[in-house]
């Protein structure tokens, strides 16, 4: 029985012995080759610090502000990949009214932050309207012959890969071009 005892000792010592040797002889796995061949370093690594970013500096005025599209107040906003339409509605000498940002997804965030979401379906007409050569090339502003001290200013704005589009409507002008009633009666249609 002793005898028993003694050979399971040294078999013990000499698979830990061997263990031990074998764990010595391998080194860790480097973080950079991936480990054991797959898997992620043995080791947590540090992270980075984090890249200090100064706050957003706006160039727009309050005023432009409120027919700006989102994160257009951060100056280090360029242009956006996708087109984002901004319907703003005001009185004449008066403040904003509404405004309305509608995105193809068929997110629209109102004025006061409230958002809403439509398939993109419902939005489609919209984006079909005011992405074409023809509404691109009506940028200006469409107005009654005199003055018109009630009326009310809608701000069509359109931004995407290209340079922005903005069209205003002050009150109802006698010739209003097609491509800019269909876009408000297809913005005014989802923003109801």
């Amino acid at each position: 029985m002793r005898r028993d005892i003694v050979w399971i000792t040294v078999i013990g010592l000499t698979l830990f012995a061997a263990a031990c040797g074998r764990s010595a002889a391998t080194p860790p796995p480097s973080p950079e080759a991936g480990g054991d061949g797959g898997s992620t370093a043995a080791y947590p690594q540090p992270q980075p610090p984090q890249a200090y970013e100064p706050p957003a500096v706006s160039a727009l005025s309050p005023n432009e502000l409120a027919y700006a599209p989102p994160g257009a107040e951060d100056i280090r906003v360029a242009k956006y990949p996708n087109p984002i339409v901004v319907y703003v509605l005001q009185q004449t000498g008066g403040g904003v009214v509404g405004k309305w940002t509608i995105y193809q997804t068929g997110r629209i965030v109102a004025i006061d932050g409230s958002e809403r979401t439509l398939s993109p379906d419902e939005v489609k007409p919209i984006f079909d309207v005011v992405t074409t050569q023809e509404f691109r090339s009506l940028e200006g502003r469409f107005a009654p012959e005199g003055s018109c001290p009630d009326c009310t200013i809608q701000r069509i704005l359109l931004y995407g890969p290209d340079e922005p589009v903005e069209i205003e409507i002050v009150g109802e002008p006698p010739s209003l071009p097609a491509p800019v009633q269909q876009a408000i009666q297809a913005i005014t249609a989802v923003i109801e």
